[in-house]
């Protein structure tokens, strides 16, 4: 079967180029458990967005890409994180499953308007302001809030706002270390910089990003040089720190 008899609305998918590479993420989206007939619902600039069985499935535009991979892993991993966290976890979709061969998100599929302020007018959400109630429930975990961006936010039928998209949700504090240790180990996949990693670590420990200082400088400085055996330019950023 060719990708677009696979799908419900083949003539659709937009933008051109992503239709070269449907049939790909169309075979890893069946390959994790979705059935056809698929419906394409969007597409970005990491993954691509599909309806069956009643359940959204994102998936990676790219899965040989080791940033894609970090970005669609991150997402899910936000997502089971925000279950955590009773108060927040309404405005966002359930995650049912990830599946890490086929880089795919599994999970509620919410099909109400958008809502985001940016589209202006009365009774729109605002974005922003749920963006930071988000990211204080989520400080304790050492998670930020996903980027607040126009079509972000959706309605379920009960009026609330759900922040369909999970993604570029940034780490601080001990859950930045962590992630950086199972990089150096080879346990994630590898981010695109591992300088900016390092860079970040010490931006977050040396209190200069937004978030709460959480960890101490010689951790930080042991999170450093465990990735700078994968790129020795990380080492510059473990400088001045010791306790």
């Amino acid at each position: 079967m060719s990708w677009e008899g696979a799908l419900t609305n083949p003539d659709d998918v937009y933008p051109g180029f992503v239709r070269g590479e449907m049939a790909n993420i169309v075979k890893r989206t069946l390959k994790a458990g979705a059935t056809v007939p698929l419906t394409f619902i969007g597409v970005g600039m990491t993954a691509v967005v599909f309806e069956s069985r009643g359940r959204a499935w994102k998936t990676a535009r790219h899965a040989d890409s080791s940033t894609n991979r970090e970005w669609i892993e991150d997402e899910a991993e936000y997502l089971a994180a925000v279950t955590k966290v009773p108060a927040i976890a309404r405005h966002f979709p359930r995650l049912y499953r990830y599946h890490p061969h086929e880089v795919v998100i599994e999970r509620e599929i919410i099909m109400g308007p958008s809502k985001s302020l940016y589209r202006g007018g009365s009774g729109y959400v605002d974005t922003n302001a749920l963006a930071e109630k988000i990211e204080k429930a989520m400080s304790a975990l050492g998670w930020g809030h996903p980027e607040p961006k126009e079509d972000s936010v959706r309605l379920r039928e009960n009026g609330t706002p759900v922040f369909v998209n999970a993604g570029m949700a940034p780490r601080f504090g001990r859950n930045l270390l962590d992630y950086a240790h199972e990089v150096a180990r080879g346990k994630r996949a590898r981010p695109k910089s591992i300088s900016d990693l390092a860079w970040a670590i010490r931006a977050d420990v040396m209190g200069i990003s937004r978030f709460p200082v959480q960890t101490s400088k010689s951790e930080a400085k042991a999170a450093i040089e465990a990735l700078a055996k994968l790129d020795p330019r990380a080492r510059k950023h473990a400088r001045d720190l010791s306790d």
